[in-house]
């Protein structure tokens, strides 16, 4: 499979209570998980831009998870497009903009690009979850109460 990127968004500190626990859990709690939801909620910690063939979907995000339970923070932070910022001591938890942890955990995303398609992958208690479909709807949902 060609793919055009492949980004890891990390939640921030501020919804990780609501992801933390699968995306079962992050509905019921109330995360939308639209396009607004994500790029306003998450950072990104790691993204690449490969050539040629590629793992399957799956397998990248499985591979990708296993790489990043075994990066320190300062290993994190050299990782290419790191663009995240770690939770500072004298911030509250619920602020919104900081990533809070170093491991890929429950409730992070993988973002997977090719020429025809973006797939959502969400971190989920076991495995991964596409959520493409999901985020698409919640972003076109018509308001029908109005």
């Amino acid at each position: 499979m060609e793919y055009q990127s492949i980004k890891v968004l990390y939640a921030n500190t501020n919804i990780s209570l609501d992801v933390m626990m699968g995306h079962e859990r992050a509905v019921e709690r109330g995360a939308s998980l639209d396009y607004d939801y994500i790029e306003n909620n998450y950072s990104q910690v790691f993204a690449i831009f490969p050539e040629g063939d590629f793992l399957a979907p799956n397998e990248v995000c499985e591979a990708l998870f296993n790489r990043l339970n075994r990066v320190s923070t300062e290993d994190l932070k050299q990782k290419p497009n790191f663009d995240a910022q770690f939770l500072p001591d004298n911030k509250e938890y619920t602020e919104n903009g900081y990533i809070g942890h170093t491991s890929m955990s429950v409730g992070d995303i993988v973002i997977i690009e090719t020429k025809e398609a973006r797939r959502i992958y969400f971190c989920d208690n076991y495995g991964f979850k596409d959520i493409t479909m999901d985020v698409y709807v919640a972003t076109h949902i018509i308001d029908t109460t109005a």
